[in-house]
């Protein structure tokens, strides 16, 4: 039996692995008709599609059923639409629809929406405020209509969606002292009510198969901080009832501390609700913003016998992953790269479980597949959440390479660590000097046509206009490969990144004493191993393209040569201190990787001081240099 545990319980689902960004020919319009109840949680559901204008929200204030066929919306629409109908509040100072009414205008505007091939979907008013003070239970707000319109639907077939029980429930849990949670008046829901009852709609939709491609879940809550505010607490009762766990984003936040957290990736903290509140405390905050987090738990579970399975629904989430077994593995998301060499140690002991996050995921919905390669085949879990909207988007950087970029474990360098003793990659540090996230998926041991064919499908799916994608290649393509292969994968990868709008920036590796290149008192020159003719190869490939360029190799052979052999193989090498003798003269130490990184980052600062642009218009001046 396959254990499978998810904080969030998503049932009953039957999504397409269609693509994300479909053309709005492929969607069906939904609308809305109702009458108030459906005009307030209305707006919340139009925030669940990817195109807002296949969405009408044409429900309004004291709306009757007889009258909707007189709406101008509802001549507009055809075959394989979605029409949503929400009736039945009972007001005293208001015209209703006689009893016998109501039911003939259920049949007549059935009968005329199936005639159209249209999918159906009824829901019923919310429950307004009625608490039976005995019992201390909500009172479900039943009347003819809301009677009438189930009893019709469960006979037709046809979808319908309990609104009146689900703000009941809501209401009974928060008792009568938390009823403000709920309602702002007695028909009237809060904000987060009314997107939980959206949410209840959504859900129902996601499983019309020409509707749940233009859905994407929708359910972060923003929070504005007064000045002078220093600690905000955040009832999250109502969503409790699908996750307990949430990501706290906030805007120009300063020393920000949530109980109950969990881990702090840079971008998020992810914490549990303490007591159904999230208490976030800090120095100083202009927004924040709570976002949902869905965990499916796997570590029961050998992704090398069968990949790991479940179901999510479609949105844009930051995607996080955590093993902990201390072995090197990368993670696939349904074939594509989400983190690469997890768990490899920079040191001997990688002392606690990694957790890598991938920013800005675009899910399309339904079952996904979790496959872990290397030297293990195990996952912790693997964590959906919304991602950032506060917050103005930053560049992504994806990274690919070999074993002198990639992530090493722990990630996080001191700068006290002793001189040739902890293997980094360079791309680790490029957050230090660069505004924009980095999505380092470089992996050791790769060469071009390994990591293309492996790992390169990440950047071509996600990668999007103003993104910049960084390679480097050429140490293993010596033993592994071509010249010839290594620039046809290379200049492949240019030209998708191009054509998407991306900035591809090739870099040649810098040079090492590993490489047998220079002699006793140079090591700034090749004159052997047959390594120039691969790391020439990137520099003629990025004339060739047009694309920008930064050559690692003169940049340090140039600083080597001036800082001497010895200070090489101790500082920015690895250093054997027992047996005072070179240890590795290849990889990189993290005073060795910081430097590379600065090189790469000097190289950037003139292309932006030049005000360079490449073959297709794209310069760098968007980029922040810290």
């Amino acid at each position: 039996m396959k254990k499978i545990t998810a904080l969030f319980l998503i049932i009953c689902m039957l999504f397409s692995t269609a693509s994300f960004a479909a053309s709005e020919e492929s969607f069906g319009t939904v609308y809305l008709f109702g009458d108030d109840w459906a005009k307030s949680w209305g707006e919340s559901l139009g925030g669940f599609f990817c195109e807002p204008a296949l969405f009408v929200n044409a429900a309004g204030s004291g709306e009757l059923l007889s009258k909707l066929p007189q709406k101008a919306e509802y001549a507009r629409i055809k075959a394989g639409d979605v029409v949503i109908l929400s009736y039945g509040i009972l007001e005293k100072d208001r015209p209703m629809d006689k009893n016998a009414d109501f039911k003939k205008s259920l049949e007549d505007v059935t009968a005329q929406l199936q005639k159209k091939n249209v999918n159906i979907v009824f829901a019923s008013i919310c429950s307004s405020v009625r608490f039976n003070s005995l019992t201390g239970q909500m009172a479900e707000t039943k009347n003819f209509y809301t009677e009438t319109t189930r009893s019709f639907a469960k006979a037709k077939g046809i979808t319908y969606i309990d609104l009146a029980s689900l703000t009941a429930s809501m209401a009974t849990a928060a008792g009568s002292g938390g009823i403000n949670a709920i309602y702002k008046s007695t028909l009237e829901l809060t904000e987060r009510a009314d997107k939980i009852c959206a949410f209840e709609i959504f859900k129902h939709l996601a499983k019309i198969e020409n509707v749940k491609g233009n859905l994407k879940m929708n359910l972060s809550s923003v929070f504005d901080i007064n000045q002078g505010e220093r600690a905000r607490s955040i009832d999250v009762s109502l969503e409790n009832s699908f996750t307990d766990t949430f990501a706290i984003y906030t805007k120009n936040g300063t020393d920000v501390v949530v109980e109950g957290q969990l881990f702090n990736d840079g971008k998020a903290i992810v914490a549990k609700s303490v007591n159904g509140k999230i208490n976030v405390s800090f120095t100083s905050c202009e927004q924040l913003q709570l976002a949902p987090v869905f965990v499916f738990e796997a570590m029961d579970f050998a992704t090398t016998a069968e990949p790991f399975k479940a179901q999510m629904y479609g949105g844009v989430y930051d995607i996080s992953v955590r093993k902990s077994e201390a072995l090197k593995a990368s993670v696939y998301l349904d074939g594509y790269l989400i983190a690469s060499n997890l768990d490899m140690p920079g040191t001997e002991i990688v002392p606690e479980a990694a957790v890598h996050t991938f920013d800005r995921y675009h899910f399309a919905g339904g079952e996904f597949a979790v496959t872990v390669k290397g030297l293990t085949d195990k996952l912790d879990f693997i964590m959906f959440r919304e991602t950032d909207i506060i917050n103005e988007k930053k560049i992504r950087i994806f990274v690919g390479g070999d074993s002198t970029v990639c992530n090493y474990y722990p990630l996080f360098r001191t700068g006290a660590e002793k001189d040739g003793t902890v293997m980094t990659g360079w791309a680790m540090f490029l957050e230090k000097y660069v505004d924009a996230r980095v999505m380092n998926l470089a992996a050791s041991g790769d060469w071009a046509k390994k990591w293309f064919d492996n790992s390169f499908s990440i950047v071509e799916k996600e990668g999007e206009k103003g993104d910049i994608f960084v390679v480097q290649f050429g140490i293993n393509d010596r033993g592994k490969s071509t010249v010839e292969e290594m620039t046809a994968c290379l200049s492949d990868m240019v030209d998708v990144c191009a054509e998407k709008g991306m900035i591809p920036i090739l870099v040649s590796p810098q040079i090492s004493a590993g490489y047998g290149w220079g002699d006793e008192t140079d090591v700034g020159k090749s004159n052997g191993g047959n390594y120039s003719k691969f790391f020439d190869a990137v520099r003629d490939l990025a004339t060739e393209k047009g694309c920008f360029y930064v050559d690692l190799t003169d940049m340090s052979s140039g600083w080597f040569s001036e800082v001497g052999r010895e200070e090489v193989y101790k500082v920015y090498h690895l250093w054997d201190y027992e047996n005072n003798a070179p240890k590795d003269m290849m990889h990189l130490s993290s005073r060795g990787a910081d430097s590379m990184c600065r090189f790469f980052v000097l190289a950037l600062e003139k292309l932006i001081e030049a005000k360079a642009v490449d073959k297709w218009g794209n310069s760098l001046e968007m980029l922040r240099i810290w």
